[in-house]
């Protein structure tokens, strides 16, 4: 028998399939369609051309049948004009790979290489297809590409979900998300970063959430992006496809990764019949390293530390829910007083050392010019002039030329080259100005006046008899901080970890500067956590909390709930997903109806309404808080196989005897409702009909039985009304 290469080539793919185990790539039809298939799980088959197509789809065995594109395309907006052009897509060859499907290949006549990997990871519910991807400029000028990969699906009928409360169908000639309605966006330009924009114009969009999904009938796929690193995404669809986009920039100046730059996303089926909470859920199980909580046993109010200088701690303080106390113990050398000390213990409070990271406070008169300012403070830094930062700058005694150095260092540029401020905030009488957070600047930066000034009472925690605190709060992740700004100063790029991104109606190169913040953050939680202490964070913006809560443990929401829809609350709830969220003392109405109103609507989230430690408050606290806390030590996760119609519900807990349910009714008249809780949610077969379930908010009467093999739960409910009901074996 003659061997040619031909059939050696073939049997090294048959050996390649047989061995791939189950879930990864394989080869199939070699000498007549060539493609590849990876799978995940059984559901969810993905097909590619030997000619870097989609070939297949195959989604709850049924087969989607996919136009035959390329797989990646690209496009280019120009410098300038920002006009955007359609590069094409991109063309070349896939093979399998030690058990992947490896896609290799250029965009013709544009001087762009793209390669990727796809992979199958996990198994059962934990099952996705993972892309792992880099793009190259070969011309050594400065790009800004958008790269897009395309399922190219006839979704026309299907549903797009990107958050609960926003379900649509699919028609032709019509794209989601809609920019700006359904996007955060992660810049702003010319009226300043920190204002409101009066036309709400954005730019550089993103998605509210990593996930979306698209659904019909009981087939639903989703699409979302790993918060590993931050990148500037879009998860849309469409009646030709469901896609995810890249904002990237190459350039040569970006040292660490010269003219190239990563991406990474997966792809995985979900419950048609929950969207982009079944999206949510299973995103969650994959990465569940972003979401867990290190005090989940500890849900409560949190705010500033009343030492006893101030007045001390008010009566039956275990009334209010208080658990977290943040306070400028810079003041007192980076240590509390033996009294304050021992009425965190006596309170059994965690305290946090506060201080303000990512702004910068220049004492400047109004007058100047950025390009005055600008001129003062490089003087400061080389000496040939006084004084350097404002006194809210809290940097902890750092000389002033060193803090004026670190500031010139740091400084950003916008997209005119000139020095980026905000505004002279009232009452400061000094120039609020972003700055460059992150760690790998040449020092000294701001990010090392950080460290080695105003956090550096670390080096405290292990002396004898240290009284604390032993945790940090920053202050201010969001647009006082200058999150969305813009940084175009390009001898920053150097030092990025995180490819660069452009400006959408130039094409000029920028990066977004809440992504140095990300850098910053995940060097100091590392510093702290390996010192087994905490951060908490008044994280106001939903893009830093979906790109830096990773590194988060106590979110501090420093706003009015009155300001928040329901779809906010639940965003924010699920970027933290298990960890502790407090609103801002205070910040509640006086009035008692409205005030219980807030509170109702946040117990929904598992969210703590914050105290200011008044007696009008001391009765709501001692009703909800004790609730408040129970559930948030449940955790709370994306709610599945329950529902309560007309009703909002959120889930806590997984099990029975930790298994609970917040239920809200949003409208204006009394409802019997009930709710009516999927088999799968119970547990095993045995012992489902000896459940006992109670309303622990307002003791209300519930009747509850198996109604086949779910659970239905019946109650009365209140308008504006919140209840928690709480699933527990009959015996306990």
């Amino acid at each position: 028998m003659r061997v040619t290469a031909a059939t050696l080539a073939t049997l090294a793919l048959i050996w390649t399939a047989l061995r791939a185990p189950a879930g990864e790539a394989e080869g199939g039809q070699d000498t007549a369609g060539r493609t590849f298939a990876v799978r995940a799980r059984d559901d969810l088959q993905l097909e590619l051309s030997a000619d870097a197509k989609i070939a297949g789809v195959r989604l709850a065995g049924r087969d989607l049948k996919p136009r035959r594109e390329p797989a990646f395309s690209v496009s280019e907006v120009q410098r300038r004009c920002g006009t955007k052009l359609r590069l094409g897509a991109v063309v070349g060859t896939v093979r399998p790979m030690q058990g992947r499907l490896h896609l290799e290949g250029k965009v013709p006549n544009a001087a762009l290489e793209v390669e990727a990997d796809f992979r199958a990871r996990g198994s059962g519910r934990r099952g996705y297809i993972e892309v792992d991807g880099v793009v190259r400029d070969l011309s050594g000028a400065d790009r800004a590409v958008e790269v897009t990969f395309n399922l190219p699906l006839d979704l026309e009928g299907w549903k797009w979900h990107d958050t609960p409360f926003r379900t649509r169908t699919v028609e032709k000639d019509k794209r989601f998300p809609v920019v700006p309605e359904d996007t955060e966006w992660m810049a702003r330009k010319r009226r300043g970063f920190w204002r409101r924009n009066p036309d709400r114009k954005m730019w550089i969009p993103v998605n509210r959430l990593p996930c979306s999904a698209v659904t019909r009938e009981t087939a639903g796929l989703a699409l979302a992006y790993p918060l590993h690193e931050p990148r500037v995404f879009l998860i849309g669809a469409s009646a030709r496809g469901y896609s995810i986009s890249f904002a990237l920039g190459l350039t040569p100046a970006t040292k660490r990764s010269p003219s190239r730059a990563g991406f990474r996303f997966v792809i995985y089926p979900v419950e048609a019949a929950w969207g982009v909470r079944s999206a949510l859920d299973r995103y969650q199980r994959f990465f569940p390293e972003l979401y867990a909580s290190r005090v989940s046993s500890r849900h409560g109010n949190a705010g500033q530390f009343r030492t006893v200088r101030s007045g001390g701690w008010p009566e039956k303080m275990e009334d209010f829910g208080f658990v977290y106390g943040e306070n400028d113990f810079q003041w007192y050398d980076g240590e509390m007083t033996e009294a304050d000390a021992a009425a965190a213990r006596r309170l059994k409070l965690e305290s946090f050392h506060w201080r303000g990271a990512w702004y910068w406070f220049h004492e400047t008169p109004k007058s100047f010019s950025p390009d005055r300012q600008l001129a003062l403070l490089k003087a400061q830094a080389e000496g040939r002039a006084t004084g350097a930062h404002g006194t809210n700058n809290q940097l902890c005694g750092c000389p002033d030329r060193i803090s004026a150095r670190g500031a010139y260092n740091s400084y950003i540029e916008n997209q005119n080259g000139k020095l980026e401020r905000a505004r002279q905030p009232r009452g400061y009488g000094q120039w609020l100005m972003p700055m460059n957070m992150n760690p790998n600047l040449p020092g000294p930066s701001r990010a090392s006046l950080a460290l080695d000034w105003q956090y550096r009472y670390i080096n405290l925690w292990d002396k004898p008899g240290f009284r604390g605190p032993t945790n940090f709060a920053w202050d201010a992740l969001d647009d006082f901080g200058g999150f969305r700004a813009l940084n175009f100063r390009r001898a920053h790029f150097a030092y990025e970890d995180v490819p660069v991104t452009f400006d959408p109606e130039s094409g000029r190169l920028c990066q977004v500067n809440g992504f140095t913040h990300w850098a910053f953050a995940r060097k100091h939680a590392g510093m702290v956590r390996r010192r087994g202490g905490l951060i908490m964070c008044n994280c106001n913006l939903i893009g830093s909390a979906m790109f830096c809560g990773r590194y988060i443990d106590v979110f501090f929401r420093e706003r009015y709930i009155r300001k928040h829809s329901d779809e906010m609350l639940f965003l924010y709830r699920a970027h933290a997903g298990r960890k502790p969220i407090c609103f801002q003392g205070g910040r509640l109405p006086r009035d008692a109806k409205a005030r219980e109103a807030g509170i109702r609507r946040v117990l929904l989230f598992g969210t703590a309404p914050g105290t200011a430690l008044r007696d009008y408050e001391r009765e709501l606290c001692r009703k909800y808080m004790p609730v408040l806390a129970r559930i948030g030590a449940a955790g709370w996760q994306p709610l599945t196989r329950a529902r309560a119609e007309g009703l909002l519900v959120e889930r806590f807990g997984s099990r029975p005897g930790g298994l609970f349910f917040a239920v809200r009714n949003t409208g204006k008249e009394k409802v019997a409702a009930r709710l009516r809780v999927e088999s799968q949610m119970l547990g095993p077969a045995k012992g489902r009909g000896e459940l006992r379930v109670r309303e622990i908010v307002e003791k209300r009467a519930v009747t509850s039985g198996l109604d086949g093999e779910s659970l239905a739960v019946r109650f009365e409910i209140e308008p504006g009304e919140t209840l928690v009901l709480e699933v527990r074996p009959a015996g306990e």
